[in-house]
């Protein structure tokens, strides 16, 4: 009888933890918005992201005429890896190829969605200028699925 309710008990925890759902979380932008306006060109940021965002990393590539920058969101997450979203944006050119990547539907725009080894990534062009989305799951300790990306992609401002 102790076995069985041991077995039980080790399902439910088991069962519980591999269920984290996640949910879309709005998050304050304002100090963000106000330190990308020193930014070479303006862009849309989401509104909300898979998880609470606890800091944020905004980094120009050099030499690149600021034609490149990729904001890092982080999350503190349930356990000790957290979450960590990038998001990384061009002026002209493209943040690059998703080889193999499938077409997606965006509420006014098409993206391509391709999930590899430890990322989940979106892209999609709007005004010249081309976003990429990445999820690093290796790095984090949710998982965030095709639709919340898109979800989040959609929240764009």
């Amino acid at each position: 009888m102790k076995q069985k309710l041991a077995l039980l008990v080790i399902s439910i925890i088991i069962l519980v933890g591999c269920n984290q759902a996640v949910n879309i979380v709005a998050y304050d932008s304002v100090q963000l918005e106000k330190d990308l306006k020193k930014q070479a060109f303006q862009h849309k940021l989401p509104t909300s992201l898979p998880f609470k965002v606890e800091d944020t990393e905004i980094t120009s590539l050099p030499n690149e005429q600021d034609k490149q920058i990729t904001i890092d969101f982080y999350g503190l997450g349930t356990n000790e890896l957290g979450d960590h979203l990038s998001l990384s944006v061009v002026n002209g050119g493209e943040v690059g190829k998703l080889e193999g990547g499938r077409k997606v539907d965006l509420e006014n725009n098409e993206g391509t969605y391709k999930s590899e080894q430890g990322e989940e990534i979106l892209s999609w062009s709007e005004d010249n200028l081309h976003y990429r989305l990445t999820y690093y799951k290796e790095q984090s300790d949710t998982n965030v699925t095709k639709e919340e990306l898109i979800e989040v992609a959609n929240s764009f401002e």
